[in-house]
Parts: C-alpha cells; structure tokens; sequence
C-alpha cells in the first residue's frame, strides 16, 4: 500500500522539488507500512539543536538505499554527495560486522537525536543518517541474527503506528524526514556524532 495522506503527499512533493541537482533519483514504487499519522510522528534534533519531522514507517531492508554494498563497495544508485562517510574502510566494514553480530534494538529505535537511533529515509528511500547501522541490520538477517530486531519491530507496531499485517520479512525501523531541508547539508549534520559511532 503506497497510499500516503494528503498533507503527506504534499510534503513528499515539496521535498522532491528542493532536492539538490545530481541528487535526485527515480522514487521507488515498493510497499510501505503505512503509519496511524498520531501515533507515527516524531521529532528529532541536529546537533546544533535544529528541529526535524519525522514519520515512523516499517520498510524492506532490500528496499532502502544504502550508500554502500554489504561488501563496501559504492552503490552506484545511491547520491554519494549524501554521504561524508567513507564506508568501504576496514574499519568501517569492522564495525558493520560487530553491530550485526550484536544487534541492540534500543540503538536502533526511539532517539531525539538525528545521529541516532533508527535510520532516517528520505521519500526515496534513500538513507540520509544511519547507512552503517542499516548495513548492520541487512547483514545481521543474512547471518540469521537480526530475530530480536525483527520481532521488537512486530510487537512494537502499535506503538509507532503501524499495521502490523504490513510488515515485510526483512523489516527495518526508519524514520521518513518530512521537514523540508537542503539535503546535503542534512546529511552532513546528520552525519556528525559526539562518538563516531553507529551513524
């Protein structure tokens, strides 16, 4: 079910035409479960205390579009001007690997900070914050790890909204960024982490 209401809809729309030329690529017509809007939307903050809209939606980890294969390789399909981070690293893959191997939902849910917490999307799919934790999360179901992660998603639907019956085999927790922002610049502050870590 692609269906999105209206004000949706129209931020989806205003937020296709302030995207940066170069960065822009064809929407994705997969299935989303679609939130109860009340209880769906949230709020996080940029380190420099800017406020972002937020909606929680449960999506395929096969249909979020992620910086960088499983191997590190770039993806060719994703903007890489969106991504600060070189993820083909030895350390980054590392750090990938260990995530998976211990998945801690808490780290991957509910967070006020836009460097944390689940992934945030753009309408595309497109992983703005969080492309090593979701490369964490798309290995952590190859390897047969990720039962916890998927099973605190499904009992946990009510609680961000979701119609439980519309959750995929491989889902993932994300966050769709629904303020209007200037993407690259987003990206980076989204990006940026008092850590270094999980972003």
């Amino acid at each position: 079910d692609n269906s999105l209401d209206s004000g949706t809809a129209q931020k989806t729309g205003e937020v296709l035409q302030n995207q940066s030329e170069g960065d822009t690529i064809e929407e994705k017509t997969t299935a989303k479960a679609v939130p109860d809007a009340d209880k769906s939307r949230t709020v996080a903050y940029t380190n420099d205390n800017e406020k972002v809209d937020l909606v929680f939606r449960v999506v395929s980890v096969d249909d979020l579009v992620v910086s960088n294969g499983l191997d590190g390789k770039v993806n060719p399909d994703y903007p890489q001007t969106l991504q600060p981070r070189d993820r083909s690293r030895t350390s980054s893959q590392s750090q990938i690997r260990q995530i998976a191997a211990n998945l801690n939902t808490a780290r991957l849910a509910e967070s006020t900070s836009v460097s944390e917490g689940s992934p945030i999307v753009g309408f595309d799919n497109v992983v703005e914050s969080g492309n090593g934790r979701t490369l964490a999360i798309k290995l952590a179901y190859e390897n047969g790890t990720a039962d916890e992660y998927r099973n605190y998603i499904i009992s946990n639907a009510d609680k961000y909204g979701l119609d439980v019956s519309k959750i995929p085999e491989k889902p993932v927790l994300v966050r769709e960024r629904i303020t209007e922002v200037d993407r690259r610049e987003f990206t980076r502050k989204a990006n940026e982490s008092s850590i270094g870590s999980l972003s």
